[in-house]
């Protein structure tokens, strides 16, 4: 309970924050720069150059699919097609809080800058690029892989049993949102924006649900609800950075490699399967000098 009392403290203040600067509402544009940064109601967004993933796509757990319509919305379950989202369980399937864990962005010397942090890829068109981030909330469920829908309205809630809400865009303003321009970075499947989510945030979470152990809390499964308006052409795909779990140090990105996953290509599959297998047939090869 030391920890949630320690979080809890440290909510206040960042409700305090947030709700005292005009600067955290509102529609961000992050559209002309790589680095361009904005703040809504205390979690921030940041755009980045793409994710050095050498032959490979993000390893995503929420992929909303584009369906033909401007705009899209889902979030993580293998439920297929709740909302607009993928049927693929690969591409959307339950995830805890332990599994993506927390990162330290000012180091362990440093106090604040402990967030869990998230990575959207985007696509769109060429002649038409610009996509707008409309929603994003994040849940904690003491349920997995849920199928609820509702008529989403701005301000509002998407509807999930035995669920505790960790942050929302729109609370507290129905004009918020993040303007994301596709051109930033070439090609899809590398990543667009940075999200990071202050720890603090998780503690009313926690408590709500009567999370009360470090056990528990890793143990709490996460939901990412996404709404992109304009949307005009394949997916867009939300994974995680590597953290550490509650009751473990976070990922200092300072000095330790906190990247999220990525999937390999089949080529590259290929060529690390030929690479075990020659080690293999050298292992063998030696085994045999050894009995001659």
């Amino acid at each position: 309970m030391n920890f949630l009392k320690t979080l809890m403290g440290s909510a206040v203040a960042i409700l305090a924050l947030t709700a005292g600067s005009g600067a955290q509402a509102g529609e961000i544009d992050l559209t002309s720069a790589i680095g361009a940064s904005g703040m809504i109601n205390g979690a921030t967004y940041t755009t980045v150059d793409a994710q050095p993933t050498g032959t490979g796509y993000i390893d995503s757990f929420v992929r909303v699919r584009d369906a033909n319509d401007s705009t899209v919305q889902g979030y993580n379950t293998t439920v297929a097609k709740t909302y607009q989202n993928d049927g693929a369980e690969n591409f959307n399937h339950q995830i805890t809080v332990g599994e993506i864990g927390f990162l330290d962005l000012n180091g362990p010397d440093t106090d604040g800058g402990v967030v869990m942090r998230f990575l959207l890829d985007i696509n769109q068109t060429g002649a038409n690029p610009l996509i707008l981030l409309s929603e994003v909330q994040i849940f904690l469920s003491l349920t997995p892989n849920q199928d609820n829908e509702d008529p989403l309205a701005n301000g509002e809630l998407a509807h999930l049993a035995d669920s505790a809400i960790v942050y929302q865009m729109d609370a507290g303003d129905l004009t918020n949102g993040a303007l994301l321009n596709y051109d930033l970075n070439g090609g899809s499947g590398s990543g667009d924006m940075i999200l990071d989510i202050p720890i603090e945030m998780f503690a009313s979470a926690f408590l709500a649900l009567g999370l009360d152990t470090e056990d528990l809390q890793n143990g709490a499964f996460l939901y990412l609800y996404s709404r992109f308006e304009r949307n005009n052409d394949g997916y867009e795909e939300w994974t995680h950075f590597q953290g550490e779990g509650i009751g473990e140090p976070p990922c200092d990105p300072n000095v330790e490699d906190c990247g999220p996953n990525f999937i390999p290509e089949p080529n590259s599959m290929l060529l690390f399967g030929l690479g075990l297998l020659g080690s293999a047939i050298a292992v063998r090869r030696g085994r045999r000098w050894d009995r001659s």
